[in-house]
């Protein structure tokens, strides 16, 4: 069975020269790598979403402000360290840059917990 042509690498998400998932083998080889790391992390990753969105849902339900922003700050922090992405994501921009991507909205998501703490009364 012949792969078909990508348009893109999966790895680097340059311009795919040649037929299959990757432009080259070193590609191949870090994605593969990248791939390994992330599925060790993914139950940290998880752990840290869930504890923020509790902190976050506690603020909210006793009406501390600090509570809701340490939970999004917590969420953001996540989200920088694991910057996990969709599939669709990965597709469209190659692993590589949808890191990236994830790791600037986790900074958003940072950013928006400080804003709620600077925002205390």
């Amino acid at each position: 069975m012949e792969k078909a042509e990508i348009e893109k690498c999966a790895y680097c998400g340059k311009p795919g020269k040649e037929k299959g998932k990757f432009c080259s083998d070193e590609c191949k080889r870090r994605y593969e790598k990248e791939l390994q790391k992330d599925q060790r992390n993914i139950r940290y990753f998880l752990l840290g979403i869930g504890i923020g969105i509790l902190c976050l849902f506690a603020g909210a339900i006793i009406g501390r402000k600090w509570a809701e922003g340490g939970g999004l700050i917590l969420t953001g922090l996540t989200i920088f360290i694991f910057p996990f992405t969709t599939p669709e994501t990965v597709k469209w921009l190659g692993y590589k840059r949808a890191k990236v991507l994830g790791r600037t909205l986790g900074i958003l998501v940072i950013a928006a917990g400080g804003w709620i703490l600077i925002g205390i009364d």
